[in-house]
């Protein structure tokens, strides 16, 4: 049995800057993470095998990365990259991430969906999303 998370939002930005943000290090580690988390070490290498493994901070857990690696990239359009917590806190186990970017007329339209492995509480997941994709409309309205 599996769980879903889905989100979705439309940024007033380009496509392609929206799309960026998702793969560029430097920008990542301005909005990545839940409200209450900082990026500490990133690391990205934005290629179809390449991983991804991002170390959250923060003062209810510490030291946890989220790790995967890149199955799919299709330039503005897509990303698909596995996903899980390091240590898992939830026993939520591995799960596939799938982020889709859609040009409309008022802007990107991104939607988010996390399978998780197990079935858990989509609760802490949907609104670690909701707070990651807040994070980078504020991220990119200031720039």
């Amino acid at each position: 049995m599996r769980s879903m998370v889905r989100c979705q939002k439309v940024f007033k930005h380009p496509v392609n800057k929206v799309f960026e943000a998702f793969l560029n290090p430097v920008l990542l580690c301005q909005w990545y993470g839940p409200r209450y988390a900082e990026v500490g070490e990133l690391f990205v290498e934005p290629v179809v095998g390449g991983r991804f493994d991002v170390e959250l901070i923060s003062e209810r857990f510490g030291s946890l990365w989220t790790r995967g690696f890149f199955k799919e990239i299709t330039q503005n359009q897509k990303l698909v990259y596995t996903f899980i917590f390091d240590p898992d806190l939830t026993a939520a186990g591995d799960s596939v991430v799938t982020v889709e970017f859609v040009e409309r007329t008022e802007g990107t339209e991104v939607t988010v969906l996390q399978v998780l492995e197990k079935i858990i509480d989509p609760t802490g997941r949907t609104q670690g999303w909701i707070d990651l994709l807040d994070k980078l409309d504020e991220m990119l309205t200031e720039s």
